[in-house]
């Protein structure tokens, strides 16, 4: 249920918003950890996703790509943003004649339209056990994907392959972020500029 008691200058939004092409995805999922699912939920981790680019055919690959390391019984560091805007998801028909809805007693000027992320990125670092720490041989990637139609077979649809799959610093040059800043720099720098590899999971 969405609460209309919010702080002030926080942008309102409802869930009978129509996103066409778009899923209200998450950029970090859910699982089953009580506290883990409200933090998924909040509006400051969902973004609109081109339907194919949430799917299967990509963010979900790389999410379980992910979730692969901590089954092995590896802590991981994730972070996930989103970069650019390709246009903004607006009003749509179900909201009353001036763009509120009728159950909510929002200004219209207070209903915001939501941006749609040119790109989607997410960093992640790997280390041998939950409290282990970071060395210069520990295992960082980074994927930037761009939010459009993924249905495999053309060029950046694979997300295991270049140009999604890169290294910790081209997402930092690209967005203008220093990740894992709390490690010594001679580490971080060994870590975040390693060529991007897939580790091959056994079956």
């Amino acid at each position: 249920m969405l609460s209309t008691i919010l702080v002030k200058n926080f942008t309102k939004t409802f869930p009978n918003r129509n996103p066409g092409n778009y899923d209200s995805s998450k950029r970090n999922p859910v699982v089953k950890a009580k506290d883990s699912t409200l933090a998924a939920n909040l509006l400051s981790n969902i973004v609109p996703q081109e339907t194919t680019h949430n799917g299967t055919a990509l963010w979900q690959q790389i999410e379980n790509y992910t979730r692969e390391f901590v089954e092995k019984g590896n802590e991981v560091y994730v972070i996930s943003g989103t970069y650019g805007s390709k246009g903004e998801l607006t009003r749509d028909d179900s909201l009353n004649w001036d763009g509120v809805p009728k159950r909510y007693n929002f200004k219209p000027e207070e209903v915001k339209p939501i941006t749609i992320p040119k790109h989607l990125w997410r960093v992640m670092l790997v280390v041998d056990a939950p409290g282990a720490d970071a060395h210069e041989n520990t295992y960082a990637v980074g994927f930037w994907t761009e939010n459009r139609k993924h249905e495999g077979g053309q060029p950046g649809d694979n997300w295991q392959e270049q140009p999604i799959l890169t290294n910790v610093r081209d997402i930092e040059n690209k967005t203008g972020y220093d990740f894992f800043a709390n490690l010594p720099k001679e580490i971080q720098d060994k870590i975040e500029t390693q060529p991007p590899t897939i580790v091959e999971f056994p079956k």
